[in-house]
């Protein structure tokens, strides 16, 4: 139960005169959830997406109300929809990524010996951050290095696809960390 007068019931009140059709209510819920949406995304996205995801979550949520089944709190449901929809922009952000040009369509040309060195120079180094690793963040990324997707990891490894997904990303965080303070 919430105390009387506690943020939380101040909120499931507006919602409830919003609902009903109160659009002062409603209107003072967006303002409310707007700063809050701002200050959630502002770090975790470039500055011009900020305000398209918070109307977007603002329209999912406080202005469709007959979506809420009041399971939990509203700030609960309102920050649940925001991270699902972060990680939905997250999902198509990457899947954008991948190269339309097929190695075929760049020139061969012979690099200056100063770049090569440079790569080795740069694959010895990670070498040495991949040593460093505890070993099953090392095999993940070791064989992520050989070219092998996270399915073939998983199989390989014995290990659930989203362990596979998960320990890459681990280590590439880890990696940066060692890069940083060797770079």
């Amino acid at each position: 139960l919430r105390p009387p007068g506690s943020p939380t019931d101040h909120d499931e009140r507006l919602f409830d005169a919003w609902r009903h059709g109160d659009r002062i209510a409603g209107d003072k819920l967006a303002r409310r959830y707007s700063s809050t949406l701002r200050s959630f995304f502002r770090p975790r996205l470039p500055p011009q997406e900020v305000e398209d995801l918070t109307q977007r979550v603002l329209l999912n949520t406080i202005a469709q109300p007959q979506r809420f089944r009041g399971a939990s709190s509203l700030s609960t449901y309102v920050a649940s929809v925001a991270r699902k929809a972060l990680a939905e922009r997250h999902r198509k952000f990457w899947r954008n990524l991948e190269d339309p040009h097929s190695v075929d369509d760049f020139p061969v040309s012979d690099a200056p010996v100063s770049e090569v060195i440079a790569h080795c120079e740069g694959a010895a180094q990670l070498e040495a951050i991949i040593a460093g690793l505890p070993l099953h963040y090392a095999r993940v990324l070791e064989l992520h290095l050989a070219g092998i997707g996270h399915h073939e990891i998983a199989t390989k490894l014995g290990i659930n696809y989203n362990t596979a997904r998960s320990r890459h990303v681990r280590a590439l965080v880890v990696a940066r960390v060692d890069l940083a303070w060797t770079g």
